[in-house]
């Protein structure tokens, strides 16, 4: 297939495009499967290759028929695309949606640590008030006691 040539100078898309002539119709072959496109796709075809092509006969029914077989095949190949965009959307949910569980019972599990960090605190001060407590009372027992065991408390009336 030939690609059409624009004027020396041109850059671009020209300013004044010059019209290309109607193509003629499609002839459409019984023997040969024919694929409908929705839209204007086969006439877009048709076209494009009417301008493009540098040879005597605008198109070939050779030409036409590997055209209309590549769009097949662009069509079979944008339907599997489609279906693998389906597929991965459907996964991106999934894997959203677990991830969205996943973060909120992080976030739980993390609100459950800061309650029993904070519960934990408050009993080690509280164990820590009794202990200390303890401590008081026992050194006061044993300070008493050691008041009694001394001589000169016996003398004053200790036992």
């Amino acid at each position: 297939m030939a690609v059409r040539v624009l004027p020396a100078g041109t850059i671009g898309i020209p300013l004044n495009p010059t019209t290309a002539p109607e193509p003629p119709p499609l002839e459409v072959e019984d023997d040969v499967p024919t694929l409908h496109l929705v839209g204007r796709s086969e006439q877009r075809l048709a076209e494009a290759l009417f301008q493009t092509e540098s040879v005597d006969e605008p198109y070939s029914p050779d030409t036409v028929r590997a055209l209309r077989l590549l769009a097949m095949d662009n069509l079979v190949d944008i339907i599997q695309l489609r279906e693998a965009v389906q597929e991965r959307d459907a996964q991106l949910a999934a894997l959203t949606s677990e991830v969205d569980m996943w973060r909120s019972r992080a976030i739980d599990e993390h609100a459950q640590r800061g309650v029993d960090q904070r519960e934990a605190v408050w009993r080690e001060r509280e164990l820590v008030t009794v202990l200390h407590s303890e401590l008081i009372r026992n050194e006061t027992l044993s300070n008493e006691l050691d008041w009694r065991r001394k001589p000169w408390f016996r003398r004053i009336g200790g036992h």
